[in-house]
């Protein structure tokens, strides 16, 4: 059984881990689409192939952060017995 300290503090882990992945995707896209929008211009099929390799740029990143086992806030709830 797992006390509720602990899973409030899994539950405040997980949540800042999600506020983070929040925070870093959008600064990602941006960076993307402002380093995206030159090479456009000048090489449409090079865009597209920087733009298919967008999500392999996405999972090293999340491996960089160690967030790829990142669960959802939902899976605390499961941790609580919920017997009193």
């Amino acid at each position: 059984m797992i006390g509720k300290s602990q899973v409030l503090s899994n539950f405040f882990k997980e949540f800042v881990d999600a506020v983070i992945v929040g925070l870093i995707y959008p600064i990602l896209y941006l960076v993307y689409i402002y380093a995206l929008a030159p090479i456009t211009a000048s090489s449409p099929l090079l865009s597209l192939f920087v733009i298919t390799q967008f999500s392999r740029a996405e999972k090293t990143i999340k491996g960089m952060l160690n967030l790829r086992k990142l669960t959802t806030i939902r899976s605390s709830n499961s941790s609580l017995d919920m017997r009193v």
